[in-house]
């Protein structure tokens, strides 16, 4: 009986450390109002947060050798960049951009199938995004402009700071 094994070629590792899925803390400049009423007369902040956590999709390119020809360097630490987009939330499919740098740390794996490569990726870098203000002409702790009934919101572009943590989608 003959036993068949599917090695992947170098090239497919490649492409696939190339893209990951991943998680970002993202440090708001202005704070986005999730939720705002009228009480007593006046506009009330209900949820706003200062700080937003989300998904996102990303590409790595990461360095294949060791950076600046270091001999004592870790074979499996790799610096890198990484570049992404926002998985929407509610209506909105993509809500944001970012790029950043990034350390990769690169596992290795010999199985059945051949060989795989696996990477977690540790980065920072900035964003550019939108959140949900309140409208022109309404402030907390402020009465309603005359006309409006109820509480309406703005999407506004913000740009700021963030941390992201992914996984390679060869590692999945």
């Amino acid at each position: 009986m003959t036993q068949v094994t599917t090695v992947r070629s170098d090239e497919e590792n490649t492409f696939l450390r190339q893209f990951s899925v991943g998680v970002a803390s993202m440090n708001l400049r202005t704070p986005e109002i999730r939720k705002a009423s009228v009480g007593g007369g006046v506009v009330r902040i209900d949820e706003s947060s200062q700080y937003r956590n989300a998904f996102w999709l990303q590409t790595n390119w990461i360095v294949d050798k060791k950076p600046f020809g270091w001999s004592l360097w870790p074979s499996s630490i790799r610096p890198g960049i990484w570049a992404g987009l926002e998985v929407g939330t509610d209506s909105k499919l993509l809500n944001g951009i970012a790029a950043g740098l990034q350390v990769s740390f690169i596992r290795l794996q010999k199985g059945s199938n051949g060989e795989s490569t696996s990477a977690v990726n540790f980065g920072y870098g900035r964003y550019r995004s939108s959140i949900q203000t309140l409208a022109d002409g309404i402030e907390a702790g402020k009465p309603l402009p005359s006309g409006l009934e109820s509480v309406s919101y703005a999407q506004r572009s913000i740009t700021g700071k963030m941390w992201m943590l992914s996984l390679n989608v060869s590692a999945f």
